[in-house]
Protein backbone atom coordinates (compact mmCIF):
# COMPACT_ATOMS: atom_id res chain seq x y z
CA UNK A 1 0.00 0.00 0.00
CA UNK A 2 2.82 2.47 0.94
CA UNK A 3 4.62 1.68 -2.11
CA UNK A 4 1.35 2.21 -4.52
CA UNK A 5 0.80 5.68 -2.56
CA UNK A 6 4.50 6.44 -3.22
CA UNK A 7 4.42 5.80 -7.04
CA UNK A 8 1.39 7.46 -7.04
CA UNK A 9 2.36 10.60 -5.70
CA UNK A 10 5.97 10.37 -7.94
CA UNK A 11 3.14 9.97 -11.12
CA UNK A 12 1.76 13.31 -9.93
CA UNK A 13 5.03 15.42 -8.94
CA UNK A 14 6.04 14.15 -12.68
CA UNK A 15 2.70 15.17 -14.18
CA UNK A 16 2.97 18.55 -12.07
CA UNK A 17 6.31 19.40 -13.80
CA UNK A 18 5.50 18.17 -17.08
CA UNK A 19 2.82 20.84 -17.07
CA UNK A 20 5.35 23.71 -15.78
CA UNK A 21 7.70 23.27 -18.17
CA UNK A 22 4.99 23.23 -20.82
CA UNK A 23 3.36 26.24 -19.54
CA UNK A 24 7.16 28.12 -19.71
CA UNK A 25 7.72 27.27 -23.07
CA UNK A 26 5.05 28.42 -24.55
CA UNK A 27 5.96 32.17 -23.01
CA UNK A 28 7.81 34.32 -25.33
CA UNK A 29 11.33 35.65 -23.79
CA UNK A 30 11.07 39.26 -23.65
CA UNK A 31 14.09 40.08 -25.72
CA UNK A 32 14.13 41.20 -29.04
CA UNK A 33 15.00 38.12 -30.98
CA UNK A 34 12.15 36.07 -28.40
CA UNK A 35 9.58 38.51 -29.84
CA UNK A 36 11.00 39.19 -33.39
CA UNK A 37 11.08 35.07 -33.99
CA UNK A 38 7.45 35.07 -32.18
CA UNK A 39 6.37 37.01 -34.75
CA UNK A 40 7.91 36.02 -37.54
CA UNK A 41 6.51 32.69 -37.01
CA UNK A 42 3.30 33.14 -36.11
CA UNK A 43 3.21 35.59 -39.33
CA UNK A 44 4.49 32.61 -41.53
CA UNK A 45 1.24 30.27 -40.12
CA UNK A 46 -1.55 33.07 -40.79
CA UNK A 47 -1.70 33.40 -37.38
CA UNK A 48 -0.40 37.58 -37.54
CA UNK A 49 -3.45 38.39 -35.30
CA UNK A 50 -1.80 36.05 -32.47
CA UNK A 51 1.12 38.85 -32.18
CA UNK A 52 -1.51 42.22 -30.59
CA UNK A 53 0.61 41.48 -27.07
CA UNK A 54 3.62 41.90 -29.07
CA UNK A 55 2.66 44.85 -30.76
CA UNK A 56 3.35 48.71 -30.85
CA UNK A 57 -0.12 50.65 -30.93
CA UNK A 58 0.42 51.39 -34.66
CA UNK A 59 0.71 48.00 -35.98
CA UNK A 60 -2.52 47.03 -33.66
CA UNK A 61 -3.99 49.07 -36.19
CA UNK A 62 -2.63 46.56 -38.91
CA UNK A 63 -3.95 43.93 -37.10
CA UNK A 64 -7.64 44.89 -36.51
CA UNK A 65 -7.41 45.19 -40.28
CA UNK A 66 -6.74 41.73 -40.72
CA UNK A 67 -8.97 38.97 -42.62
CA UNK A 68 -9.19 36.04 -43.72
CA UNK A 69 -8.36 37.10 -46.87
CA UNK A 70 -5.08 38.31 -45.69
CA UNK A 71 -3.87 34.93 -44.03
CA UNK A 72 -4.94 32.84 -47.00
CA UNK A 73 -2.70 35.20 -49.15
CA UNK A 74 0.05 34.88 -46.81
CA UNK A 75 -0.09 30.68 -46.54
CA UNK A 76 -0.14 31.02 -50.18
CA UNK A 77 2.99 33.29 -50.51
CA UNK A 78 5.00 31.46 -46.91
CA UNK A 79 3.41 28.05 -46.57
CA UNK A 80 6.12 25.79 -45.58
CA UNK A 81 8.59 28.55 -45.55
CA UNK A 82 11.92 27.83 -43.53
CA UNK A 83 12.58 30.95 -41.36
CA UNK A 84 16.28 30.96 -40.06
CA UNK A 85 17.60 34.02 -37.25
CA UNK A 86 20.49 35.99 -38.28
CA UNK A 87 21.30 38.54 -36.47
CA UNK A 88 20.15 41.48 -34.12
CA UNK A 89 21.58 45.10 -34.70
CA UNK A 90 20.77 48.59 -33.58
CA UNK A 91 18.42 51.21 -34.93
CA UNK A 92 18.36 54.22 -32.07
CA UNK A 93 21.88 54.78 -30.51
CA UNK A 94 20.53 54.16 -27.04
CA UNK A 95 19.47 50.73 -27.94
CA UNK A 96 15.47 51.32 -27.25
CA UNK A 97 14.88 50.49 -30.82
CA UNK A 98 16.46 47.71 -32.72
CA UNK A 99 16.21 45.58 -36.34
CA UNK A 100 15.96 41.49 -36.45
CA UNK A 101 16.61 39.88 -39.07
CA UNK A 102 15.64 36.82 -40.71
CA UNK A 103 16.49 34.36 -43.46
CA UNK A 104 13.52 33.34 -45.54
CA UNK A 105 13.44 29.90 -47.72
CA UNK A 106 11.13 29.70 -49.18
CA UNK A 107 11.45 26.29 -51.82
CA UNK A 108 14.71 26.86 -53.61
CA UNK A 109 13.86 31.24 -53.07
CA UNK A 110 15.89 32.96 -50.36
CA UNK A 111 14.65 36.29 -48.87
CA UNK A 112 15.16 38.32 -46.29
CA UNK A 113 13.15 40.17 -43.84
CA UNK A 114 13.51 42.20 -40.94
CA UNK A 115 11.54 42.82 -37.73
CA UNK A 116 11.70 46.34 -36.20
CA UNK A 117 11.54 45.89 -32.08
CA UNK A 118 10.96 48.86 -29.93
CA UNK A 119 11.64 48.63 -25.92
CA UNK A 120 8.32 50.40 -24.44
CA UNK A 121 8.51 49.97 -20.90
CA UNK A 122 10.89 47.67 -20.58
CA UNK A 123 8.66 45.42 -22.79
CA UNK A 124 9.83 44.62 -26.66
CA UNK A 125 7.10 45.45 -29.12
CA UNK A 126 7.35 44.85 -32.35
CA UNK A 127 6.77 47.52 -35.03
CA UNK A 128 6.29 46.10 -37.95
CA UNK A 129 8.04 43.51 -40.58
CA UNK A 130 9.69 44.34 -43.70
CA UNK A 131 10.66 42.39 -46.60
CA UNK A 132 14.52 43.67 -47.31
Amino acid sequence: MVYKNSMLALLGLLMMGCCLLSACSASVENTPEGVATFVVNSYMKGKYPDTREYATHDVMKDLDKWTQESTEKVLKIYGGAEVEFDKVSDFAADGSMKDVFFNIRIGEKKRRMSVRMVNENGKWLFDGLQLC
